[in-house]
């Protein structure tokens, strides 16, 4: 059954190359499924499942448009994928091992990065010394870590700043 399967892909493949202005593959195994699993859902056979034959037959509720995706298991469907990660980063756990991991991870991005103070003042003289928050990580806890918060600055040596 599954040499079958993998035989009618090929063919499928090499007809619509051919016959159609598509010239690569990658579209038609996106093509291949949409229209295999309707002829399945309609004569009770098995379809296609992530690119390989599913192993039971398709049903008309397979084939629904609505139904749950790998990102939104966790996720009520009565809100949009962007309010629902919203959300999850405003119950960030902030004092958390991995947090700090992700932050100074960032930080030492931004080192690398960067050679030289990213802003051009007076005091912007001497070695880069400093990564700080744009944002105050206290009041934004959920974009501690993001690298567009994060800015390389040289500080005065006059003893205040600690070297990172």
């Amino acid at each position: 059954m599954k040499e079958n399967f993998e035989d009618l892909q090929k063919r499928f493949i090499k007809f619509i190359i051919g016959n159609t202005a598509i010239n690569g593959d990658v579209e038609v195994r996106r093509i291949y499924p949409k229209l295999l699993n309707v002829y399945a859902c309609e004569n009770n056979l098995s379809g296609s499942v992530k690119g390989q034959m599913s192993y039971n037959e398709f049903y008309y509720t397979d084939l629904m448009y609505n139904r749950k995706n790998w990102r939104d298991v966790s996720k009520d469907k009565t809100i949009s994928r962007q309010e629902a990660n919203t959300e999850s980063e405003q119950n960030v756990l902030t004092d958390t091992a991995f947090n700090a991991y992700l932050e100074q991870k960032a930080m030492n991005l931004i080192k690398k990065m960067y050679s030289e103070s990213e802003v051009k003042d007076q005091w912007a003289n001497g070695d880069t010394t400093q990564v700080h928050h744009i944002f105050p990580k206290s009041k934004f806890p959920q974009l501690a870590y993001y690298l567009e918060n994060l800015i390389k600055l040289s500080c005065p040596k006059i003893g205040l700043h600690k070297k990172v």
